[in-house]
Formats: structure tokens, C-alpha cells, sequence
């Protein structure tokens, strides 16, 4: 078997290279344009002639970087206020990311990957039920998926301080920045939302069934945080 090295060390270093810049072009798109940016992100992704990650991906992405941060950090919350105890928190768990063995990642992928698969399926299930046809299903799934990156942090931070119950002494500021994950949530979920409405194109477009829906997805993803968060912390041995 001949193995070419430089082919290999090619492959490797540009796979690296594409991946990073297709998570940064995934950001700033979803950022940019909540709505029609992950749209255009799924086309992406179906095109053959751009390397680009899949809505799957990216979600599960967000959901792993939160449960690692706070793994990593161990839920220590250092005196000085929010702000200084949130970059102490990300400092500390770059710092340790060249450290950080395979056990250590398990229950933190378990995790991640539990709480995707929630979402995936929740979404595809109610697509179904909706009788979506295929094609737009997958366009719809997809695009969701890339809109609802950003809301899982704060759907982790959210079920962590208060779906777990864990003993954290945070002070008034940490309690009060928790309290005001749900609204953030339900905010961040709006583009998934309103995705997943045009998609199934409902008879009836009163406020009220309009925000139910936006309410709806926000407790999809908090449901999908906080069993991720029970299976990772019965992983570990965290005592709940």
C-alpha cells in the first residue's frame, strides 16, 4: 500500500481549513440574516460546489461548545460579578481544551448529541404530521436547524441553573441573568419558528397561534437542553 504523505498532510491541513471557515461563514449567516441566511446556508450545503457543514451539525456544534464550556468550568462561579466570572469561564476552559482527554469529552458528546437528536426528531415528526412534502421537509428541517444555533447556550445555561437544580451560589446577578434566558430563548427561537410556519402554511395567522408556535419551539429546545444536560450529568456523576 503506498501512502503519500504529502496527499494526506494536504487533506488534512485543508479540511481543517474549510471546516473553520465554513463554521465562520455559518455564523455570520445566521447572525446577518436570522431567516433567510440559514436558508441559503441549507443550498449551501446540497451544493456540490461549496464545502459547507450541514444544520444538523452546526446545531449539535452549539449545544456541545455550551455543555463544554460549563464542563470545563465546573460550574464555579467566581466573585466579581457575571461579567468576570463568564470570561474567567471561557479563559479557563480554552486553557484546558489541549489537556482534555477522550473520557473527559464522552459525557459532554453524549450530551450534545442527545439534545440534537430531541430537536431532529421533534421537527421531523411534526413535519410529518403536517404532511410536508419531502423536498421542502428537508429544506425546512435544515434551515431550522442552522436558526436555532444560537439559542442553545442560553437554553443550556437555562436548564443547568434551573431545570437540574444545581447547588451553584451565583449571587443576585447570576439569578437574575438565568431568570432572563427564557425570554432570550423564546426571542433567539423566533427565525426557527417562523421557518417551520411558512413551511406548513397554517389556515389560521392570528398573534396568539403565532406566538404559541414561537413558545412551542422555545420549550422544544429547553426540553432538548435539560435532557441533555440529566444524561450528561448521570454520566458523570453528578448528583442531581
Amino acid at each position: 500500500m503506498n501512502l503519500d504523505l504529502l496527499t494526506l498532510l494536504e487533506n488534512i491541513v485543508s479540511g481543517f481549513v474549510s471546516f473553520f471557515y465554513s463554521l465562520a461563514r455559518s455564523l455570520f449567516a445566521t447572525a446577518r440574516r436570522p431567516i433567510r441566511g440559514p436558508v441559503r446556508l441549507y443550498r449551501k450545503y446540497k451544493s456540490h460546489a461549496v464545502r459547507q457543514i450541514g444544520g444538523v451539525t452546526f446545531l449539535c456544534m452549539g449545544f456541545f461548545v455550551s455543555f463544554y464550556v460549563l464542563h470545563q468550568a465546573n460550574l464555579d462561579v467566581a466573585q466579581g460579578g457575571f461579567g468576570e466570572w463568564l470570561r474567567g469561564l471561557l479563559v479557563k476552559a480554552v486553557k484546558r481544551l489541549p489537556d482534555t482527554r477522550a473520557k473527559d469529552l464522552w459525557p459532554v458528546f453524549v450530551a450534545s448529541l442527545t439534545s440534537t437528536i430531541v430537536i431532529d426528531a421533534a421537527i421531523r415528526l411534526y413535519l410529518d404530521l403536517r404532511r410536508v412534502p419531502h423536498r421542502r421537509r428537508d429544506l425546512v428541517l435544515g434551515s431550522a436547524e442552522f436558526a436555532l444555533f444560537w439559542s442553545s447556550p442560553f437554553a443550556v445555561v437555562f436548564a443547568l441553573f434551573f431545570g437540574i437544580g444545581l447547588d451553584v451560589d451565583a449571587g443576585i446577578a447570576i439569578a437574575v441573568t438565568a431568570v432572563t434566558m427564557l425570554p432570550i430563548l423564546m426571542v433567539l427561537c423566533i427565525p426557527a419558528g417562523t421557518i417551520l410556519r411558512a413551511a406548513t402554511r397554517p389556515q389560521r395567522h392570528s398573534r396568539l397561534t403565532w406566538l404559541a408556535s414561537q413558545a412551542a419551539v422555545a420549550l422544544l429546545v429547553l426540553a432538548a437542553a435539560m435532557a441533555g444536560a440529566r444524561l450528561w450529568m448521570l454520566i458523570d456523576g453528578v448528583k442531581m
